[in-house]
């Protein structure tokens, strides 16, 4: 065993796969998501990737989280990043954002996001999601790691909206 071992994290550790559909209120059925959440990459981060191949509603409802976030839209040509042919409609704060090219959406803290509608694919293109939080959590979705975790606070956004 290695000093930094535990640097290392594969499937066996604790990443799993779960359906896109699941945390995106459904569209992309069937299209697998990895995550390391659940404190797996430290206390202030978890990831998705997944790769897009059909245009769906990737995203219908809005809403917001309690934490900052990165969606990232690229190609899967590692030789040529502005090799991208998807059409994207991306509603971020109540402003509505049409892209076609390789893009990254840095979503701040409480600040309402989606619906998120992939319009159009040409070619598959990688899909990654940052968070800056262990677990990746939201109210209407699914217990993604397990049940909470013994004094660990529930998901509470200001003036109760939820």
């Amino acid at each position: 065993m290695g000093k930094y071992d535990f640097c290392f994290i594969q499937k066996k550790d604790g990443m799993y796969q779960q359906d896109h559909s699941a945390q995106h209120g459904g569209g992309g059925e069937g299209r697998e998501m990895l995550f390391a959440s659940g404190g797996l990459l430290g206390p202030g981060f978890g990831m998705g990737y997944g790769v897009i191949d059909q245009a769906h509603n990737m995203k219908n409802l809005s809403n917001f989280l309690d934490y900052d976030h990165i969606m990232c839209f690229l190609s899967t040509n590692l030789y040529d990043q502005n090799d991208f042919d998807a059409d994207i409609e991306y509603t971020l704060g109540g402003e509505k954002h049409v892209f076609s090219e390789p893009t990254l959406v840095r979503i701040p803290a409480y600040v309402e996001d989606g619906p998120v509608i992939i319009k159009r694919v040409g070619k598959p293109f990688c899909f990654i999601h940052l968070f800056f939080t262990a677990s990746f959590h939201h109210p209407g979705w699914p217990v993604m790691n397990g049940p909470p975790k013994p004094g660990q606070k529930a998901f509470g956004p200001p003036g109760g909206v939820f």
